[in-house]
């Protein structure tokens, strides 16, 4: 006697159906439960009648897929991975098979056949960089930064305005503000006009 791995789903599904077949419930009804049309029920009962347990499982369940790379391919791929390319990510040694060994994958598939034989990519991230400021100016005046900010300054009670302002890069005081219609260059060189 075989084990057979059985999904929950296809666990109701033989449960409904046996159900059926016993005459505890209606082909219909095993339909509704299973959520399945009339029609499906009844070719899966067909399937029990005639197989048993396994008229549920899919017919591909247990085959290696036809897609799959041939053994000796897989075992020169993990032996150049262990050995040659050793320390290599998977993109990089994607680019050397196909450039040096002739050898065309694609990364997902490079990456599977890889990860199944518990090779990992090397995690190699580049250390975070801190940002450094900038020194401040020596002494008041060297430098002025502008900014406008827009914003109902007024609360509802009159036009939206801008707040154009500098402030000295030396002391962090503001020598000069004043409130236009919109920040442009208009604005900023009535500014540099004072």
């Amino acid at each position: 006697m075989e084990n057979l791995l059985m999904s929950q789903k296809e666990i109701q599904k033989y449960a409904a159906i046996t159900q059926c077949l016993q005459g505890q419930c209606t082909t219909q009804e095993a339909a509704r439960i299973m959520g399945l049309s009339l029609r499906q029920a009844y070719r899966l009962k067909q399937k029990v009648r005639e197989k048993g347990v396994k008229g549920l499982m899919h017919g591909n369940r247990g085959r290696t897929s036809p897609r799959r790379l041939p053994e000796e391919l897989r075992d020169r791929i993990l032996t150049l991975a262990r050995g040659k390319y050793r320390g290599f990510n998977d993109t990089h040694m994607g680019e050397k098979l196909a450039a040096v060994e002739g050898l065309s994958l694609s990364r997902a598939t490079l990456r599977t056949l890889l990860r199944e034989a518990r090779i990992l990519s090397p995690c190699t991230h580049r250390p975070v960089r801190h940002r450094s400021r900038r020194e401040r100016r020596p002494q008041e005046g060297f430098m002025l930064l502008l900014d406008g900010s827009p914003h109902d300054w007024l609360e509802g009670r009159g036009p939206s305005m801008c707040l154009v302002a500098a402030i000295d890069d030396a002391t962090h005081r503001v020598p000069w503000a004043h409130f236009e219609e919109v920040e442009d260059a208009a604005s900023h060189l009535r500014f540099c006009g004072r």
